[in-house]
């Protein structure tokens, strides 16, 4: 992966995780876990710069525990990319946000990709599959059912919603 062995340590120091939910040390505030995560790379960016600009300076003294489930979120964020990564994973990267915290979190992520930076996004949310994806993969129950660009799999006038609906299966809700 970028022409290094999984697993190598090298490789963990270009990588950026996002994962839909993080633990962290309990009491820990937002701002210390930033400095700690900016702490294990070797040119991480500012932390009060990218507290300011996902948000996040009202809840920098707020434990992570107590912050809200978007701030939590934007937390998550600005911990896969304090190392400047070159590749992100973000698992539903805006749940819980309020609408204007996910246009902004779009913004960035766009800027991001405009400036070279490769990301794997999964989302429920197919519009911001629309707004963000250059490729689209449909998965159900572990396997591609169909895949191609936005345009491509909505050529035939319906969403992409419409199209997940047509290429997995419903489960039920109990």
């Amino acid at each position: 992966m970028l022409g290094l062995p999984a697993g190598s340590r090298q490789l963990a120091a270009r990588i950026g995780l996002m994962p839909q939910s993080a633990g962290s040390w309990s009491g820990i505030k937002t701002i210390e876990l930033l400095r700690y995560l900016a702490g294990l790379y070797a040119n991480p960016l500012p932390v009060p710069s990218l507290v300011e600009r996902l948000g996040l300076t009202d809840c920098a003294k707020v434990p992570y525990r107590r912050l809200s489930g978007g701030q939590q979120q934007a937390v998550n964020l600005a911990g896969a990319l304090v190392g400047r990564p070159e590749l992100i994973f973000l698992d539903e990267p805006t749940a819980g946000m309020d609408p204007h915290a996910r246009r902004a979190t779009w913004l960035l992520l766009r800027e991001l990709r405009a400036n070279g930076v490769t990301m794997l996004l999964t989302t429920h949310a197919m519009d911001e599959a629309e707004a963000l994806a250059d490729q689209v993969y449909i998965v159900d129950r572990g396997r591609v059912t169909i895949s191609g660009t936005v345009r491509q799999l909505t050529k035939s006038g319906g969403s992409l919603e419409a199209v997940f609906l047509t290429h997995t299966s419903a489960r039920a809700v109990s």
